[in-house]
């Protein structure tokens, strides 16, 4: 339900205060700090239901749920007119146009959708690993090197806020290769170009999903966004649906392999449609540059 609304709040609460180029760069952060939770919440899983069970990783289930709804009532409010039934439909329907009439914003939320479904695959990274020889003792420490890999990719991801298309599409298209190379690597070795192409793939999807922020404009952001949003998991129920399928004939190494090409797709995609970052949109389509100006002649001399 509140897909695509934090993200519209923070671009707004920003723009209210001319500080979206900023957007990235926080996003990003924090990012990586879920990233990092998440591995804090791997490491201590296996300890924590040794000590307590599922009950007590239950109870820290739902402290965490309790001290997310907390941090979400801090965040600022932005002064809205009154929430009624027409102001709904005619905010979704704003969006909805937008997406349908801008050429440029329709291809930026299809990007915006596909790469962050790339990332769906992870469901599998226990079952590839197990595949590559880890034992299960060790699948929750594999797991969290593939999860330090996506940190690492949400770090660079300022760092590489003004990364031109092309390059958004070279990194995609280098996840895709590195997870193909890891998953037919038959050896535990294999979770180094797996950890690399997740962190590759959080890296074009946090810059991918600024791109969209800069494209839109108007009232309608969370809509367009929630568009993305449901493309994402429309697109996590079809590579579920392609593992579950391709299990009857497929180990989980060769499925993971036979995605590099969606992947590669998805790569080209990204560096032909996506646009251009609004800094670099504005140095190559600025306003022309005056010609200098012509010396004053000499006057003549007085007859």
């Amino acid at each position: 339900m509140n897909s695509g609304a934090k993200e519209a709040l923070l671009y707004d609460a920003l723009s209210d205060t001319g500080t979206e180029h900023r957007y990235t760069a926080i996003v990003a952060r924090a990012e990586t700090v879920a990233m990092l939770s998440m591995l804090a919440a791997t490491a201590l899983a296996t300890p924590v239901l040794a000590i307590g069970g599922f009950g007590l990783i239950t109870t820290g289930s739902v402290l965490a749920c309790l001290g997310s709804a907390w941090a979400a009532l801090r965040l600022p409010d932005r002064p809205v007119s009154t929430a009624s039934s027409e102001a709904y439909w005619a905010a979704l329907r704003a969006g909805l146009h937008e997406v349908r009439r801008d050429r440029a914003i329709r291809r930026a939320v299809v990007v915006a959708a596909a790469v962050p479904t790339l990332t769906s695959l992870d469901e599998y990274v226990s079952l590839l690993v197990h595949d590559l020889g880890v034992a299960v003792v060790g699948v929750p420490l594999a797991v969290a090197v593939m999860v330090a890999g996506m940190a690492a990719g949400s770090m660079l991801a300022e760092r590489h806020s003004a990364a031109r298309p092309r390059r958004i599409g070279l990194a995609v298209a280098g996840a895709g290769l590195a997870l193909g190379i890891g998953a037919v690597s038959g050896s535990v070795w294999g979770l180094v170009p797996i950890a690399a192409g997740y962190g590759l793939l959080q890296l074009a999807s946090v810059l991918t999903e600024a791109r969209l922020q800069e494209r839109m404009s108007g009232d309608a952001r969370a809509t367009v966004l929630s568009v993305s949003g449901l493309g994402v998991d429309i697109g996590a129920l079809a590579v579920y649906a392609s593992f579950g399928i391709g299990s009857h004939w497929f180990g989980t190494a060769q499925l993971t392999a036979t995605f590099t090409v969606p992947i590669l797709v998805v790569a080209v995609l990204a560096a032909r449609w996506l646009p251009a970052h609004r800094a670099y949109a504005h140095s190559t389509s600025g306003p022309p540059v005056p010609p200098p100006p012509v010396p004053d002649r000499p006057s003549a001399p007085p007859p």
